[in-house]
């Protein structure tokens, strides 16, 4: 169903299906184009870009109450597509059974809201360019299989493909008080990071979020030879923590750099930068705030608001100032 430039359209009580290739079932194109659809079933069963709702060059979908279910490769639940555009999905379930086939695919600004969604052969997310995905009281769980050469296998991805597709900038994940699961019986449960960045700049913002993963590797953010260009392809990500219990190590190779906020009670049980090989590190506490070592630590900056660090636990390992043992 395709919405086309300057018109609105109302969906409600209906079951959508597709099987053809690059179908998505329900796509709407342009600033113009809005879609608002409710109480409905989308099933899609192309072998390839066929998503459910797909919104781009500005257009609109926002979904209440939609079950989606996609079969094919490439086939994300919610999606934006070139010239960036909106979703907005409340009170839905998601579900995503292929290669490549993420619950939530953004190159624009993709929003989910007390939903349950499931990507069997995928990650849970994915953010490409200058654009955001925000999950709110939501559950998420997936495999953690990527879709390049086991390169990208994580939980959830923030990255730069340069196919044109998505302006180059700041890629932000946005998550409340939900649910983030890769999934126990998975394969790449043991082996995918949480999080992966590569060649762009993502934030990560996290609050009071249910994290469950088995690799230790919280974040991953590295060049490789995938995506950009060699030499100038590594990754700049914050992580901002807000009354959020982490625990895994943070892992920033020498193309990039890591800045990583703690507040209101946030704690982060981590080693970081354990090979010293980072660009820069970042690393700043309030005083609610703590940091529990779980090996030794390179940072080339700290900033704590607790001047007696009283809320770091060194567990007889050894944090490094810019080279310096504190």
């Amino acid at each position: 169903m395709r919405i086309p430039k300057s018109i609105s359209n109302t969906i409600k009580n209906t079951k959508i299906t597709t099987n053809a290739k690059g179908g998505n079932a329900v796509f709407a194109y342009g600033e113009n184009a809005k879609v608002y659809i409710s109480d409905s079933q989308i099933t899609t069963t192309g072998q390839s870009s066929s998503r459910g709702l797909d919104a781009t060059y500005g257009g609109y979908i926002e979904a209440d109450n939609v079950t989606i279910t996609t079969n094919g490769g490439s086939c994300a639940t919610l999606a934006t597509d070139r010239g960036e555009g909106t979703v907005i999905a409340r009170n839905s379930k998601l579900t995503t059974n292929g290669s490549g086939s993420p619950i939530i695919y953004s190159t624009g600004d993709i929003s989910i809201e007390n939903t349950e969604g499931t990507a069997n052969g995928a990650q849970m997310v994915v953010v490409e360019g200058k654009n955001k995905a925000t999950v709110t009281n939501s559950i998420l769980k997936a495999s953690g299989k990527g879709n390049r050469n086991d390169v990208d296998n994580c939980g959830i991805m923030i990255y730069q493909s340069m196919s044109g597709d998505a302006g180059e900038g700041t890629g932000t994940f946005t998550a409340t008080d939900s649910t983030l699961e890769i999934d126990e019986n998975s394969s790449y449960y043991k082996t995918a990071p949480l999080f992966f960045l590569t060649n762009t700049t993502g934030v990560i913002n996290l609050t009071n979020n249910n994290i469950k993963y088995g690799s230790g590797t919280l974040i991953s953010a590295k060049a490789t030879s995938e995506w950009g260009n060699s030499g100038n392809n590594g990754a700049d990500v914050t992580l901002n923590a807000n009354n959020q219990n982490l625990s895994g190590s943070i892992e920033v190779d020498s193309l990039s750099s890591a800045t990583i906020n703690l507040t209101n009670g946030s704690v982060l049980e981590s080693t970081i930068n354990n090979t010293n090989s980072a660009k820069s590190i970042t690393l700043k506490l309030d005083s609610s705030s703590k940091l529990v070592l779980t090996g030794n630590c390179y940072v080339t900056s700290l900033t704590d608001d607790d001047s007696s660090y009283s809320n770091i636990e060194f567990n007889g390992y050894t944090l490094y100032v810019n080279g310096v043992a504190l």
